[in-house]
């Protein structure tokens, strides 16, 4: 008989790792291009639209800067919308409002772009504010995925007292159905 708690654990384990795959892949992309956008060449872009965006979600209300702008690289024109790489949405709209001011609409800005793929550009290349929170959020996934994948391999050394009396309760329980089956048989 299978264990009930070592099935949802491992499917606690199943999701929680699938969000530390997604944090990791966005964290590492982020880096990624915040460092070679650094080695990028430049050309001259005007902004076409500067402004503040706000929404809420469950756990309140957040602001981003919007800086929508143009750039040609030979004869192609290209738009886009990255100011830095890694922005996270923000709880100050006075914060997103100091992220945007610099680019008012109308302006001529210098534009990084990525020579193998010049529809990516960015405004500001490189690392503009720390990173720590989302590489903190990435770990705290990881080790909450190595500890559940820990109890589900090892129920009989479980961290909590009460799950290892319950896993072997529902062990014995499940040897005492299959000895009663075998009787019956």
């Amino acid at each position: 008989m299978t264990n009930p708690h070592s099935n949802a654990r491992l499917m606690g384990f199943a999701l929680v790792a699938a969000i530390g795959v997604f944090l990791t892949l966005n964290m590492m992309s982020a880096w990624y291009l915040s460092l070679v956008s650094t080695h990028w060449p430049t050309t001259e872009g005007r902004v076409l639209n500067s402004q503040v965006t706000s929404g809420t979600t469950t756990i309140g209300d957040w602001w981003a800067p919007s800086v929508k702008y143009e750039y040609r690289v030979g004869s192609n024109s290209f738009q886009a919308a990255n100011i830095r790489f890694y922005q996270p949405l923000l709880r100050d709209p006075a914060a997103a409002d100091a992220i945007r001011a610099p680019y008012p609409a109308g302006k001529l800005v210098s534009v990084s772009y990525d020579p193998n793929d010049p529809n990516r550009s960015v405004l500001e290349p490189g690392f503009r504010q720390p990173i720590w929170k989302p590489t903190l959020a990435a770990l705290m996934f990881w080790s909450m995925a190595a500890f559940l994948l820990y109890e589900v391999l090892h129920p009989e050394r479980s961290l909590f007292p009460w799950r290892r009396r319950s896993d072997s309760q529902d062990q014995q329980e499940g040897e005492e159905e299959t000895d009663s089956t075998a009787l019956e048989a």
